[in-house]
């Protein structure tokens, strides 16, 4: 989906990145790219524990979630994933992992509240890979007047959702942002925003319930 974005968005820069295969020379420094994927990995680890005890968010005090998130980031952390290196590669490195578990704890508080302990709502999958082959849901394809398009991607968490007066449960799709970012239809429109709208299609042509909702998170506190 982000390919597709980058094209409309500048079809050189396309070419250079997925075509040519350009990358930027690294440099031993913390990216905002690393930054996101340690917080998706503790989130993805916090959800599947939830998962796993059929518990929802609401159900765990405050304290019960700040030990989780640091269990789970620890266990992250250790588990000798190259991915994860850079974090323990100096002890400024070290410090800013843990200000990183303090914002994953600080927004999973503020998730709370859209999880109560009462059933309604519950996560339901994490990092759901959709046209990756037989793991997952299937692709998205599309027919065009030069040929077809294969649609691939994964989905960050759906919860399930039921309302005291309606029988049927829906689905919500949630995509976590480590920056600012707001849903703009214009930008839908105009093929640069294809994230949430993809989901939606992928997650619903594969599940009984239909989706009712797609949102960003963004998991960002002002100080880090």
């Amino acid at each position: 989906v982000s390919r597709l974005q980058t094209y409309a968005q500048n079809p050189f820069a396309f070419f250079l990145q997925y075509g040519l295969k350009l990358r930027e020379r690294e440099v031993m420094t913390l990216t905002p790219a690393e930054r996101g994927t340690l917080l998706h990995a503790i989130l993805e680890g916090v959800f599947g524990q939830l998962m796993q005890a059929g518990q929802p968010l609401g159900s765990l005090t405050v304290a019960d979630l700040v030990h989780l998130v640091d269990e789970v980031g620890h266990q992250v952390l250790t588990s000798g994933d190259p991915t994860f290196d850079i974090f323990n590669s100096s002890a400024r490195m070290r410090y800013t992992s843990e200000q990183l578990m303090q914002q994953v704890a600080t927004t999973l508080q503020a998730m709370r509240r859209g999880q109560p302990n009462n059933q309604h709502i519950q996560t339901a999958g994490t990092e759901l890979p959709f046209g990756m082959g037989k793991q997952g849901l299937a692709g998205l394809k599309y027919s065009l007047p030069q040929g077809s398009v294969s649609v691939r991607g994964k989905i960050d968490r759906y919860d399930t959702v039921k309302v005291d007066n309606q029988a049927a449960p829906f689905l919500t799709v949630v995509d976590y942002k480590s920056s600012q970012r707001k849903f703009e239809l214009a930008k839908v429109l105009a093929g640069l925003e294809l994230q949430l709208v993809t989901y939606w299609l992928a997650l619903e042509q594969d599940q009984s319930a239909p989706v009712g909702a797609a949102v960003y998170w963004n998991a960002q506190t002002p100080w880090l």
